[in-house]
């Protein structure tokens, strides 16, 4: 069996690959990202709802702060029930 380095492998196909996937991508009808600024007036509320929301998280204990960088973010409507022992 012949070996192959996976790494010079990689390399090889790359460019073709990367090709193939934005083709691939764009095939896709999605819809189509903001062309348009938004208003100044309309991003400070959306900036502010964000805010709140978080901060309503946060009391409420449903966001939880797991490390420097990580979050959890509970979600008691599908918590399973513990079983009795």
């Amino acid at each position: 069996m012949r070996r192959v380095n996976y790494d010079t492998y990689r390399q090889d196909r790359a460019p073709g690959m990367l090709r193939k996937r934005v083709a691939l991508l764009n095939a896709f009808s999605q819809r189509q990202p903001r062309q348009r600024p938004r208003h100044p007036q309309e991003e400070a509320l959306l900036g502010r709802l964000i805010r709140a929301k978080f901060r309503r998280l946060l009391e409420s204990g449903d966001l939880v702060r797991v490390g420097p960088r990580r979050w959890r973010w509970r979600f008691p409507e599908f918590q399973q029930e513990k079983p009795d022992a």
